[in-house]
Formats: structure tokens, sequence, C-alpha cells
């Protein structure tokens, strides 16, 4: 499947314990729903590589307690970012990702 033109990509509540690094290919999504989702730990560093990524939804993913390195550097058009229900609050001031500025500017959830 080619799916480069995938804008918004909604996995919420599908019990998916694991974020495939061929998330990659879908270079022009915007929204990505990863909520509810109870077990993943983590995010593939290929994340990074969703430049156009404004949206990004991991509410109540509970083991979910670090992103991958370059987050806060890559994701330059995140404008929204939901972390309530994981252990990522410390974690995003620990990496230095501008939480006051989402806060702000734009809109976070924690």
């Amino acid at each position: 499947y080619n799916l480069t033109k995938l804008s918004e990509l909604n996995l919420n509540d599908n019990n998916i314990k694991k974020v495939s690094s061929k998330i990659k290919n879908l270079i022009n999504l915007k929204g990505l729903y990863l909520s509810d989702n109870y077990q993943i730990e983590s995010l593939p560093i290929e994340i990074n590589e969703l430049v156009n990524l404004e949206d990004l939804y991991l509410a109540n993913n509970e083991e979910l307690s670090r992103l991958p390195n370059s987050f806060k550097d890559k994701l330059v058009n995140l404008s929204f970012l939901d972390i309530s229900g994981t252990d990522l609050s410390s974690y995003v001031s620990e990496i230095g990702l501008n939480i006051e500025y989402l806060k702000e500017e734009h809109d976070i959830n924690y």
C-alpha cells in the first residue's frame, strides 16, 4: 500500500503494543491518534521523520514513559500533544520540550 498522502491515522483503543518503524513512510501525516492502547511502552525513533505532524495523541498509554531522542528537535510543526494518563510529564520536561509554548501558543494535555 502507498499511503504517503494519508494525513490522519486513528489507532485509538486498538490494543497496540508496538508502533511500527514503517510509520516514517507516512510523510504527510498531520494527526496521529494512539490514545488508549495501554501497552505501548515507547515510540520508534522513526516517528521523528514525521516532520508534518501537528497533533499527537498519546493519552492513557500507561506504559509509555519515553519519547525518541531528538523528538523536540524534529517534530517542529507539533502544536498539540496529549500525554494525559502517561508517565511522560516529567520526561518531556527533562528533554526540554517547550511545554509552556505548547500550553500558551497551542495545546498540551497532561
